[in-house]
């Protein structure tokens, strides 16, 4: 019914668990809604009929209990402030995942590039042995002979 403007309020409070079944009898059977067209299709659902509270402070109780309603204080309400906080929270646990999504990525292109250096000096050390053997051949007396056998025929 209110989709992603609907929250249950005791996930939202922090209390002492001193106090704690004092504010789930208080909280636990109500939801926290963004505005009072939400809280009242919420309240008054025939599947759901719970007790709602805006964002604003107005309560809309399924017994027939309505109240708020009040013109809007200069601050804002403490509900705002915990709807802003959830809101953080949620964008903190996705940065959270995102950050762990990336160092996991990074390691895994550290071992990519690690393997990457190892075979290319692999490669740079098989093409320096490779340009001494040819040089080692070029010193030789058959490579010698070979040279000159070419150069008769050029020269034939």
């Amino acid at each position: 019914v209110g989709a992603d403007k609907v929250w249950a309020a005791l996930p939202l409070l922090e209390y002492d668990s001193s106090v704690a079944p004092a504010i789930e009898w208080a909280f636990g059977n109500a939801f926290i809604c963004k505005d009072t067209d939400t809280a009242t299709k919420v309240a008054y659902h025939p599947r759901i009929q719970v007790r709602c509270i805006t964002l604003d402070g107005d309560s809309m109780d399924p017994g027939g209990t309505v109240s708020g309603g009040s013109a809007p204080k200069a601050g804002a309400s403490v509900l705002n402030h915990i709807d802003n906080l959830h809101s953080a929270r949620k964008t903190c646990e996705t940065g959270k995942a995102e950050l762990q999504r990336v160092e996991q990525e990074m390691s895994g292109l550290h071992q990519v590039a690690g393997k990457y250096h190892a075979l290319k000096q692999q490669v740079d050390l098989k093409r320096t042995e490779l340009s001494l053997l040819e040089e080692r051949l070029r010193q030789t007396t058959h490579h010698q002979h070979q040279e000159e056998v070419d150069r008769l025929k050029v020269a034939i």
